[in-house]
């Protein structure tokens, strides 16, 4: 296009930038906005649009009527630099303004002031662009090459090649497309791991089957259960040592205690339906029925807490030694889901209350069971070691017939763990002791 102008006897653009060119619907560039040198003389440009403007033009204050031709060259290598840099003209001098920019070109002084490429030394700039840029700006008017030159310079830099712009047009695309795939997998695989995290917190709060049938749109039903074993725990020194403690040490040892006992319970086929406090709630049975093993997991899971509570430290209180009070009862229950805003997974039955009213009859450093969880544990499935209490009066269900759990017969009560120290042969009565009466 300048090639054209310079050939006519317009001779030269004068006011050359890169929003002067234009492409056209076949991808051909075409430069506008020439001609007009009569019409432009006078007239006073804003400082962004002298950024392109040659420095012998600067130094006039005006574009006057007839324009050398090296002027428009001057022009052409600031819009080279866009080109190579893909930014706008000294985007490098973001703390300077137009004006500025302007009054160091005008000036000329060295080094002289040009813009100035970041990615001058990467591998897909062409060094020898580079430089053709670099003599287009030349500050001597007469040593700036002549739009032939350049023609044949671009020329020998692609080798001889007719580049054909479709072709180019696709190869960018291609390019373009195959980047965005890239962006595209690294945010899909970035929302799997969220929605991972996200479907790990859900299970945290509800079942499994839960979620799932909540994903289908399908109505939870509360379901029953025949058989499944409930255990509650609690610390029963805790209302003690809450009265002289602060509301963060208090909140600090909740979270010591759970992030024990949660290790735990993940190593058995148990869920874990709310903590209050202190107090544990776990029940195996459901939502996945596993037979007559409910009692077993429970029972392991019970006798695994009363060895790791005798290690356990919290930084909150490190002086504190704390006790278990565990109490265990098998029946049938009713699961299901209460509440929508924030959904619930409960259990009703006389067989949760039993399990309650056990444990806080219970004694600390103890497990105490119901006669019908002793009969699983010694009868149903045997090799574990029970003491009989006797009967008991518990309140809203009269006199019962209790019994403790002290260990297993021949495997060590944390079987499941690589902890070689904790091997012993058979437990005969639990860690405290409280069994006097």
């Amino acid at each position: 296009g300048l090639e054209k102008l310079i050939d006519s006897g317009i001779q030269c653009h004068g006011h050359l930038k890169s929003s002067n060119c234009l492409l056209d619907s076949r991808w051909s560039l075409k430069v506008t906005d020439y001609g007009l040198h009569c019409l432009r003389e006078n007239v006073e440009y804003k400082p962004k649009d002298k950024l392109w403007m040659a420095p012998e033009l600067l130094r006039i204050g005006r574009i006057p009527s007839i324009v050398a031709p090296s002027a428009d060259i001057y022009s052409l290598g600031i819009i080279v630099s866009e080109v190579l840099s893909r930014e706008r003209p000294y985007a490098a001098y973001e703390d300077m303004t137009s004006e500025e920019i302007i009054g160091k070109v005008r000036k000329g002084e060295q080094p002289l002031f040009r813009p100035m490429l970041k990615n001058e030394r990467d591998a897909d700039v062409d060094a020898n662009m580079v430089q053709l840029m670099k003599d287009c700006w030349i500050e001597e008017p007469d040593r700036r090459p002549e739009i032939r030159e350049i023609r044949v310079a671009v020329k020998q830099m692609g080798k001889g090649k007719q580049t054909n712009l479709m072709d180019h047009v696709l190869k960018t695309m291609e390019a373009h497309s195959k980047f965005l795939e890239t962006q595209v997998n690294d945010r899909t695989k970035l929302l799997a791991d969220e929605m991972k995290k996200s479907e790990e917190l859900l299970y945290r709060m509800l079942p499994k089957v839960v979620i799932d049938k909540m994903r289908r749109g399908q109505a939870i039903e509360p379901e029953t259960f025949d058989g499944v074993t409930i255990m509650f725990s609690d610390v029963p020194s805790f209302n003690t040592v809450t009265m002289r403690s602060s509301p963060i040490q208090i909140v600090q040892l909740l979270n010591d205690l759970y992030f024990l006992l949660d290790n735990i319970v993940e190593q058995y086929d148990v869920y874990k339906v709310e903590t209050i406090n202190d107090q544990y709630l776990i029940v195996s049975g459901l939502p996945h029925r596993n037979g007559d093993k409910h009692a077993s997991e429970v029972a392991n899971l019970a006798l695994h807490f009363q060895l790791s509570i005798g290690n356990f430290y919290s930084s909150a209180m490190p002086r504190e030694k704390f006790e278990l009070r565990v109490g265990i009862n098998t029946g049938p229950v009713v699961a299901g889901v209460v509440g929508n805003a924030m959904p619930r997974y409960c259990l009703f039955g006389d067989a949760v209350n039993t399990a309650s009213r056990i444990e806080t009859n219970g004694k600390p450093s103890c497990i105490h069971i119901s006669d019908e969880t002793n009969r699983y544990l010694t009868q149903v499935i045997g090799g574990f070691l029970t003491k009989a209490r006797g009967e008991i009066i518990v309140k809203g269900k009269g006199v019962m017939f209790t019994h403790w759990l002290l260990g297993k017969k021949v495997k060590s009560i944390q079987d499941r763990t690589e902890d070689s120290k904790h091997n012993s042969t058979e437990v005969e009565e639990p860690t405290g002791g409280h069994l006097s009466e």
